[in-house]
């Protein structure tokens, strides 16, 4: 999603590929882990999460999923932390397009506002790209 955003800005603000390639970086920054975010909303302890990331190279299984089978997280709460982590790299763009100087906050706020409403896998609603964040949780 954070790279249909950058190619939305793109033509929006005809950037160049050394631009693009530099908020792809900056959107990579902005990636935070799930079980980070589950515990700054208090939704998950240290301990639980290192239980789980113990588990993930046993069973393969995404840090969502395996938080919910062993009970820590239900699946709503893991679509709200993956909708909370999609729109943290989104924000990561729109720090990199701010620092760049490729346009002004605001600007880049609107497009941010109106590629999500725009986009059928914007993260309103908790949609997302199926093929970038859903594989699993």
């Amino acid at each position: 999603m954070d790279l249909a955003f950058i190619r939305y800005l793109s033509r929006r603000e005809r950037l160049d590929a050394r631009q693009r390639d530099r908020l792809t970086e900056f959107a990579r920054h902005g990636h935070t882990p799930l079980g980070s975010i589950a515990l700054s909303c208090a939704l998950m302890t240290p301990e639980q999460i290192d239980a789980v990331l113990t588990r993930q190279p046993l069973t393969q299984e995404r840090f969502g999923e395996a938080a919910v089978r062993l009970g820590y997280l239900h699946e709503a709460q893991v679509e709200a932390l993956l909708a909370v982590q999609r729109f943290r790299r989104l924000t990561g763009v729109v720090e990199g397009v701010a620092i760049l100087g490729v346009a002004s906050l605001p600007r880049t706020l609107e497009s941010l506002a109106r590629f999500l409403l725009e986009s059928d896998d914007g993260v309103v609603g908790g949609v997302g790209n199926p093929r970038e964040e859903r594989r699993g949780f």
